[in-house]
Order: structure tokens, then C-alpha cells, then sequence
């Protein structure tokens, strides 16, 4: 970026750069961009460095103070030049540390994501409801259904504030690698509350497995129901 500042760089273009020959994820791109952006805060004081240009790529800027030019095209060393010539050994050292960032967050994101492919991850959105007097049974619900997830061992769910204020497709999947979201609606049909869930993929936002029930006052209803659900989650 540092070498092509004030033109965008595509995320393929980094992958073919830093990761040449390698299978990496968009996420773990994400995640190293987010990392390298907070150190760098942390040691210029200055934010911004690395723009975001929606579904394009990212641009390094520079202010006036951080001007830059290729080794290549720098002229033969004088004396009265010594100041431009700090400034050429610097950005090379920001060179140089950028690229150990990213390599070192990309090793820890690596090793932290083997030592959890084994968990499964969905998103929980709360349960709607038609009438807010069915509320209580909808977070009744909510409550056997999370129960009923951490007692597999095998999958586990994200934390209800991650999913506030967000765009859930494909947020979730993208930045927290998500496999599923589980949608939950509760109704009144024929005199009874009847009870929806549908298993979403989170790449696609489509549908890929549905179940509905009846339930009636007591919790005994939602429990089974419930239980169904994830036993059919660990099958997929």
C-alpha cells in the first residue's frame, strides 16, 4: 500500500503480494487491516492511515509530513538532501514493520482459528413476535434454546451484542466466521402460539432447514421443541 500510495490496492492484489501461493480467507485479511491500524495509531497518533474503499480495496494516505518516493526513483545522495533521505530510511522501516504486522497477526489468527474448527458458530437473532404479550414465552424460548446449544460441547453462540446495529448478511460470517443464523418467530394460529425456526446459512442468508411447533403455558413444550432443533443442527 505503503508503494502504491493514493491508488487503491484490491484485496487480490495483497493476497497475490503477501500471501503468494497461499489459501487465506477475506476474514483474516479483515482482521490483520483492523490490528495493523491500531498499532499504528498507537505509535504515530495518527488514525486514517489505511482507508477503506467499499468493495474495492484499501489506500494508504499520507499527509504532507509523509511524503514518499520509491528507492528506485530516488536521486544520488547529496548532502543538501539529507533531510529527504531520512524520510526515505523511515518509510522503509514503516515498510518493514507493516509487513511483520500482518505476517505476525496472520500467524495468530491462524493458529486460533485450528484450535476452534472444531466448534460450530451461530448467531441467535431474538425471537419476533406478533404480539408483545407473547414476549415472555418468546425469551423463554431464547433462554431453552441457548441452554440447549452449550450442552452439545460442539457448537456455541455469538454474544447478543455482536449482532446490534449490524448488517446480520453476511457481517456475521465475514467477521466472525459464523455458520449459521437462527431466525425464531412466534405467532397465534388456530388458538394456539406456534413457534418458527429457520436454519440460515450465513454466506448465502438462504434456508436451509425449517421446523415449527405448537407449545402451550408451560416450558416443557418449548424444551422439546428445542432440543429437536439442535439435534437437527448437529446433523448439518
Amino acid at each position: 500500500m505503503i508503494e502504491n500510495q493514493g491508488k487503491v490496492v484490491s484485496r487480490a492484489e495483497l493476497f497475490d503480494q503477501v500471501w503468494k501461493n497461499q489459501v487465506v480467507s477475506d476474514d483474516t485479511l479483515t482482521r490483520c487491516i483492523s490490528d495493523i491500524r491500531l498499532k499504528l495509531s498507537e505509535l504515530s497518533g495518527k488514525t486514517g492511515l489505511i482507508e477503506t474503499i467499499p468493495k474495492k480495496g484499501y489506500r494508504w494516505v499520507l499527509d504532507a509530513s509523509m511524503q514518499y518516493t520509491p528507492l528506485t526513483n530516488v536521486a544520488p545522495y547529496e548532502p543538501s538532501e539529507q533531510v529527504s533521505a531520512w524520510k526515505q530510511v523511515l518509510m522503509w522501516s514503516l515498510s518493514a514493520v507493516l509487513f511483520f504486522m500482518l505476517l505476525s497477526t496472520v500467524v495468530f489468527w491462524g493458529v486460533k482459528h485450528s484450535a476452534s474448527t472444531d466448534i460450530v458458530r451461530v448467531a441467535l437473532l431474538p425471537t419476533r413476535t406478533d404480539d408483545e404479550t407473547q414476549r415472555v414465552h418468546a425469551d423463554e424460548f431464547d433462554d431453552s434454546l441457548r441452554k440447549q446449544i452449550l450442552s452439545t460441547g460442539k457448537i456455541r453462540f455469538l454474544s447478543s451484542r455482536t449482532i446490534e446495529n449490524k448488517d446480520v448478511y453476511p457481517y456475521l460470517s465475514r467477521e466472525f466466521a459464523a455458520r449459521w443464523i437462527i431466525e425464531s418467530r412466534i405467532r397465534r394460529h388456530n388458538n394456539k402460539l406456534k413457534i418458527s425456526i429457520n436454519l440460515v446459512d450465513a454466506k448465502t442468508a438462504l434456508v436451509v432447514d425449517s421446523m415449527a411447533g405448537y407449545i402451550q403455558t408451560d416450558s416443557d413444550d418449548i424444551n422439546q421443541l428445542t432440543q429437536k432443533f439442535v439435534e437437527l443442527l448437529l446433523l448439518e
